[in-house]
């Protein structure tokens, strides 16, 4: 039988989960979300570029990427 604490799939989700909570930590004292460092990474590799473009980029919709900003 298949253990599921053993599955790629579960495996993958727990160290996505982990470099998601390092990731917070250390940007939490520049008070930037992961979200909004990715965002300002592609901003600065990418001047002039507009919401609906960034919203590709990083593979948001419009709104969330509103958020973010």
């Amino acid at each position: 039988m298949l253990e599921l604490n053993n599955s790629l799939s579960f495996l993958l989700s727990k160290c996505n989960q982990k470099a998601f909570a390092i990731a917070q930590e250390r940007l939490g004292a520049y008070d930037l979300t992961p979200e909004q460092a990715v965002a300002l990474t592609y901003l600065y590799k990418k001047d002039g570029i507009n919401q609906l473009q960034l919203g590709e980029m990083i593979q948001k919709d419009r709104t969330t990427v509103s958020g973010i900003i």
